[in-house]
């Protein structure tokens, strides 16, 4: 039987877990994910998890930060002045912006984690940075 291999186009079914069990992603009662491994599309280490599996295996893989959303940085952490913001923004703790420039064609999303009277701290590191995941992967079909 033939196994998947980087390059392949595989299609799974697959559920992401943090380590405490919380379920953040399933196929279950969807579409099955399709893509090609080693693209670059998906998480690393679910797509290294798929390498060597076989259609009809199942699995489950713990996948550390490094391979995720990469780890947490506290130099993608500073404050601003409050002033930088535009005058319509009412900055709250827990809100989102995209931050960039007009001559940038990528916004960058970051989240406001402290206010205070004259400043603002954004944490530009992805929300799930740090953090390992648990994903249990069925594979479907190989070069579909």
């Amino acid at each position: 039987m033939s196994k998947a291999k980087y390059g392949d186009t595989v299609k799974i079914h697959v559920k992401q877990k943090l380590e405490d069990g919380t379920v953040i992603y399933s196929t279950e009662n969807h579409n099955p994910l399709k893509f090609k491994i080693g693209e670059g599309r998906l998480i690393l280490g679910l797509e290294n998890a798929v390498v060597g599996m076989s259609p009809g295996d199942k699995k489950t893989e713990k996948v550390p930060p490094e391979q995720a959303f990469g780890l947490r940085r506290d130099k993608f952490v500073f404050n601003i002045d409050r002033n930088w913001l535009p005058p319509r923004i009412k900055p709250k703790v827990g809100m989102e912006l995209d931050m960039g420039s007009s001559e940038e064609r990528h916004m960058t999303r970051v989240r406001i984690i402290d206010v205070s009277e004259s400043e603002v701290t954004i944490d530009m590191n992805h929300p799930l940075a740090g953090k390992s995941f648990i994903f249990d992967i069925e594979l479907l079909a190989l070069a579909c």
